[in-house]
Order: structure tokens, then C-alpha cells, then sequence
């Protein structure tokens, strides 16, 4: 992996990421916004199991969101962490693992 992909990445990801983030956010407050609203004929009609369920929904959608993106992110090619956060960018600024200090240029 060359510095200039780790730029790329962190540049264009946190973009996409972080439109990734909002747009599942507003997927969840719709989501809760509907769901509270019908709340007393969706109780009425199916009971508090399926309302669970369905409430649970947004937070699953979140946290799928949060792994995709954390997945998403490249890994040192010798320890193996990923590089997430800062570690994204001392890589950038040195060439180094923030974790183990190892060049991270091929």
C-alpha cells in the first residue's frame, strides 16, 4: 500500500462514510418517528413482540452501517490492525504504523 492510497482513502472515505452515517441516521429517526406515531395500532393489532422488533431495526441498520465502515478501512500489512482514526493518520503523515511503527509502504 503506497501513501497515496492511504490519502485517498482517508480524503474520499470520510466522505462516503460519513454520508453513510447521516443517511442511516435519518433512515432512524424516520423510522422511529413512523413507528412511535402508529405505536398504539401496531400494539393493538401484533402485540409488543413484533413493536420490539421493529424498533430494533434502526439500530440494527447503525450498527451494520458502523461495521461496513470500520471494515472498509485498510489494515497494516504486519501487524494487522486496522488503521482507523488517528492511526489513519500518522500512517499518512510518516508511512508508519501508528501501532507497530513498521513502514507501511510496500
Amino acid at each position: 500500500m503506497k501513501r497515496q492510497e492511504l490519502i485517498a482513502i482517508s480524503r474520499d472515505g470520510v466522505r462516503r462514510r460519513t454520508r453513510d452515517l447521516l443517511v442511516t441516521l435519518a433512515f432512524a429517526m424516520t423510522w422511529m418517528a413512523l413507528l412511535f406515531t402508529y405505536a398504539n395500532a401496531i400494539l393493538d393489532r401484533f402485540g409488543v413482540a413484533p413493536f420490539i422488533v421493529l424498533a430494533a431495526v434502526p439500530v440494527v441498520a447503525l450498527v451494520a452501517v458502523a461495521i461496513r465502515n470500520v471494515l472498509a478501512m485498510p489494515k497494516c500489512p504486519h501487524c494487522g490492525i486496522r488503521l482507523i482514526g488517528w492511526l489513519l493518520a500518522t500512517a499518512v503523515a510518516s508511512g508508519n504504523c501508528g501501532h507497530c511503527g513498521t513502514r507501511i509502504e510496500q
